[in-house]
């Protein structure tokens, strides 16, 4: 609750109650909030209210509404100048801008952090700088933004005035998917439905990608929809590499597990080439490699310590003129195919 929501009830109850002075309780009813938050308000702000308390026993009678309620009475609210904005900062969100625009006068030129009053809450975001601007201020974030309501003042120093303005309360949004969304990820289940084939999946997309996991193996993905889809589609992309065994005769070449297709350009004289296959983890990473035409030699494959290729923890010669393919399909176990 802002002082200006204050204000604007106040203005509001006078028009609508034909009064001068105002009930908290009729202030409280226009903002759906308790008449002692009110109080708590004035009592906090007490330069900005001229009130009287109008006792239970004071026989004060109000000729147009008849006996009136006791309690606190206000007769008048000091506006501030208050702040605007229409930037959004979204849960999950790194950081981000706010800019703010006085309803009155400017702000100063200053970048100083310290002419702004920032009530964080739980939103884990933090003030680190502000621009030169005095028209409109453009206030930046750090952190990662969570849950809550960010609350903001410029102090008098910052603004043109003699006080400090109201305070702004900003809502985290939190990270929802549009309609707009949801065409775009169907559309993306799509194409991928397009490129691994049929499977027994149905409109709704938990099934759909429950069903594409299931046809393509087990794979590093997440909870989250976003990072399936990314981890699927990263399964069915195309990437190409080389690798040059001419020097592997006892000391194995890594394999280049961020490429899809390995093509082996060349080999020791008189000996296989030799690859070094990372620890696996069950991630269901596959890998093809081919031989170059020129290859005569084969390539051996040797399993990380103690994990197996196709069941046994040896290596593995694969002869010339040949393509596998290598998917790490549980933790400790290769399957060579």
């Amino acid at each position: 609750m802002t002082h200006k929501q204050i204000y604007s009830a106040f203005q509001a109850c006078k028009k609508i109650y034909g009064t001068q002075e105002v009930h908290v309780q009729l202030i409280a009813k226009q903002l759906g909030v308790t008449a002692s938050e009110i109080v708590e308000h004035i009592e906090a702000n007490h330069t900005l209210f001229v009130t009287r308390m109008n006792n239970i026993n004071s026989g004060y009678e109000n000729k147009v509404l008849g006996n009136e309620y006791p309690g606190l009475l206000v007769s008048s609210v000091s506006s501030l100048v208050w702040l605007t904005t229409s930037s959004i900062i979204r849960e999950g969100d790194d950081g981000g801008t706010i800019v703010l625009t006085p309803s009155a006068g400017t702000f100063n030129a200053s970048t100083s952090v310290a002419n702004w009053i920032v009530d964080a809450g739980t939103t884990g975001l933090t003030l680190a700088s502000v621009n030169t601007a005095t028209a409109t201020k453009t206030l930046t974030f750090t952190g990662t933004a969570y849950s809550g309501k960010l609350k903001i003042a410029c102090k008098a120093a910052g603004v043109s005035g003699t006080s400090n303005t109201d305070y702004i309360e900003i809502d985290i949004v939190e990270r929802n998917m549009s309609a707009a969304d949801y065409s775009l990820v169907e559309s993306d289940l799509d194409a991928l439905e397009t490129t691994i084939g049929t499977y027994s999946g149905d409109n709704d997309i938990a099934t759909d990608l429950a069903a594409l996991e299931s046809v393509v193996g087990t794979y590093s993905g997440g909870d989250d929809i976003a990072t399936d889809l990314a981890a699927l589609q990263a399964l069915n992309v195309i990437t190409t590499t080389t690798l040059n065994l001419s020097l592997t005769n006892g000391s194995p070449a890594a394999l280049p597990v961020t490429h899809s297709h390995v093509i082996v350009t060349a080999n020791p004289e008189l000996n296989p080439g030799e690859i070094a296959l990372p620890v696996s983890t069950g991630s269901g990473l596959k890998v093809t490699v081919i031989d170059a035409p020129s290859i005569t030699t084969g390539i051996v494959f040797h399993p990380d310590s103690t994990d197996t290729i196709n069941g046994k923890n040896d290596t593995f010669l694969v002869p010339n003129k040949s393509s596998v393919t290598l998917i790490d399909i549980s933790e400790g176990e290769w399957l060579l195919i």
